[in-house]
């Protein structure tokens, strides 16, 4: 068994130059990113603030000056000059100077009590622990598809005052609202292993984003949350308050309404302050059955350390792609994509038409980043068909019958004879996606219950296939009694 590591001792000129923004751009973003996770950091960089407004308070104070404690001083002085000049016959000249020299004097000790001398000892922690100055930590924008605003709480209900585009790499604090608007997505990094995705059309408060605490306030949309293991996280949407600590979650709010998938660890959902349940992963829980669950949890990009430090892909908007996917992650192609990833001189990129088209290109990511270029995308032949083992189907669709069924039931309340053998035919992608989706049936369906299920089925991640594309056809029994 391995005992604790000792806490370092802080390098207190580091945070000094940091403190006063002298540092390059980049030190100064590594360090940053080093207090954010580093409690004896943070706590000296709070005495070293303290102790800059402690000396800035005391430079503009103005000394206050008793003038008649002056006089005094100049009246005794005077008296004993005259004592002195008639035992010694001083000059007068030399009378008047020692004179001007008592006031000085005066006037200096009266400053030096006012102000007391500059030191280089920071205060101690009863300054460090005031609230006025501790930090505020923020979030890093490590994958942007769109354009994704943030803007600050304190301007207003909306922070329509402050709103400002982010871009990769930039540094969002907490106490702003992050607004991704249609077609736009945001990864943000809040520390080592714990991260957020948000969706199209989602708007989510920062309220805190430490690395014991982070608190966020979901307005509306989809948000996914990386947790690392032991560390305090929550959501609060609406009524709903859902805690975990150290899980792979997602949280969707449409008006009042709340849904959450699970998969990994657990989380407890709380309203009104009492717990109204606790999920285990695998699982799903709405608020209401008119909610849908999120079809999947997106993994959020950059969780590590080192993973800041990786180069910068960025992807034009072209015309005929809809959807990017990268080290399987999915983007909306409504406008730029710009992304971390891992260094590769083969990095593969797949781009995806509005009618399923495939199109594959190989880029060479090196440390300085790299731009897609457009003759390098090919389409995929479609008649070269690939492999996927029924095993992996069947344990993908299983995951997700339960979805399927909730689309046959919500049906049987407004069309009680609905039943059969309905067959789905499902078209899986080279990164394992389905490309397209469509119910095969004899009976009279109503539209609302096929279109849940085409919707449901869209949603499914398959393994890779081998060789090429894959199509099959997938039997659903969805009686009353199946």
């Amino acid at each position: 068994m391995t005992s604790p590591a000792a806490p370092h001792t802080p390098k207190t000129r580091a945070l000094i130059a940091y403190s006063s923004e002298s540092l390059s751009d980049r030190a100064q973003r590594q360090l940053g990113n080093h207090l954010r996770e580093c409690d004896v950091c943070r706590h000296e960089l709070a005495r070293v603030r303290a102790y800059d407004a402690a000396v800035d308070d005391a430079r503009l104070t103005a000394p206050s000056v008793d003038w008649s404690k002056i006089e005094l001083a100049l009246r005794r002085e005077a008296k004993a000059q005259a004592r002195r000049q008639k035992k010694f016959r001083v000059h007068p000249a030399v009378a008047v100077g020692a004179l001007a020299a008592a006031a000085a004097f005066a006037l200096f000790a009266l400053r030096s009590r006012s102000i007391k001398p500059e030191t280089t000892t920071i205060p101690g922690a009863a300054i460090a622990s005031s609230a006025a100055i501790e930090p505020r930590f923020s979030a890093t924008v490590t994958a942007i598809a769109g354009t994704v605003h943030h803007g600050d709480l304190a301007a207003g209900a909306n922070a329509d005052v402050s709103r400002e585009a982010v871009s990769i790499g930039d540094e969002v604090t907490e106490g702003n609202r992050i607004d991704a608007g249609s077609g736009s997505e945001v990864h943000l990094r809040i520390a080592e292993r714990t991260g957020i995705a948000l969706s199209p059309e989602t708007h989510v408060d920062l309220q805190s984003v430490r690395p014991d605490d982070c608190k966020l306030g979901l307005q509306q949309g989809e948000v996914a949350s990386a947790v690392k293991t032991g560390t305090p996280f929550e959501v609060r949407a609406g009524e709903y308050v859902v805690r975990a600590r150290g899980t792979v979650f997602a949280v969707r709010k449409k008006r009042a309404a709340v849904a959450v998938r699970l998969e990994e660890g657990s989380v407890e959902i709380r309203k009104q302050g009492q717990v109204v349940t606790v999920l285990r992963a695998p699982a799903t829980w709405t608020s209401s059955s008119d909610m849908v669950a999120p079809d999947a949890v997106l993994m959020p990009r950059g969780l590590l350390e080192s993973q800041l430090a990786w180069p910068v892909l960025k992807l034009p908007k072209f015309g005929y792609i809809t959807r990017w996917e990268v080290d399987q992650t999915a983007f909306s192609a409504d406008g730029q994509v710009a992304m971390q990833a891992a260094p590769n001189p083969k990095l593969v990129v797949l781009g995806f038409g509005p009618k399923s088209e495939e199109y594959r290109a190989e880029i060479d990511l090196r440390t300085e980043g790299a731009v897609l270029e457009e003759q390098l995308l090919t389409r995929i032949n479609e008649q070269v068909a690939g492999y996927l083992d029924p095993a992996d189907i069947q344990k993908v669709v299983r995951s997700h019958y339960r979805a399927l069924r909730q689309c046959y039931e919500r049906a049987l309340k407004t069309a009680p004879e609905v039943h059969g053998v309905f067959t789905l035919r499902v078209s899986v992608g080279l990164s394992g996606s389905v490309r397209r989706v469509r119910l095969q049936t004899k009976e009279d369906a109503p539209e609302a219950m096929t279109g849940c299920i085409v919707r449901q089925a869209e949603q499914w991640i398959f393994p890779r296939p081998e060789g090429g594309p894959v199509t099959f056809s997938l039997p659903l029994n969805l009686t009353s009694g199946g």
